[in-house]
């Protein structure tokens, strides 16, 4: 999983490939913590991100070794970006807006876009509970900045 700048605008980051983070989505949100904290060292107020809305098989390369890995959402037959926009929610980190289920052209899937608006106070507690370290990361000395 990563996030990476999106080029609509400076406020906005976007989740890319999901399933990298495996089926945990507490993984997820420490990336964006990370992503936020350490290399950007700005609170974006939305972050983007897109997956199928149905359940399909997913073929990922495995960047290890190099060969391509076959699995299946391992969420109760739900797509990670419905799973991560359901813990968001029940963790209270922000609202979310989600869209309707489209055609893609390209692959014949079926996807969904969501945009995360985040409750920056929130996450900080999360992130603070979770040992994830203070927002801006800590120097030598363990002081935040």
């Amino acid at each position: 999983m990563a996030v990476t700048d999106t080029n609509m605008s400076c406020g906005v980051a976007e989740f890319t490939s999901l399933y990298n983070s495996g089926p945990d989505p507490k993984n997820l949100i420490e990336n964006v913590w990370v992503y936020m904290s350490e290399e950007e060292g700005v609170k974006l107020p939305f972050v983007l991100f897109s997956d199928t809305s149905k359940l399909r098989t997913h073929h990922n390369l495995n960047r290890w070794n190099g060969e391509f890995e076959k699995y299946n959402h391992n969420n109760n037959g739900k797509s990670m970006g419905t799973v991560l926009a359901a813990y968001i929610k029940e963790e209270q980190l922000g609202t979310i807006v989600t869209t309707k289920s489209r055609r893609n052209p390209n692959t014949g899937h079926s996807i969904r876009i969501w945009i995360w608006s985040i409750n920056w106070p929130n996450l900080c507690r999360f992130a603070k509970k979770e040992g994830w370290g203070r927002f801006g990361g800590e120097d030598e000395y363990g002081f935040g900045y």
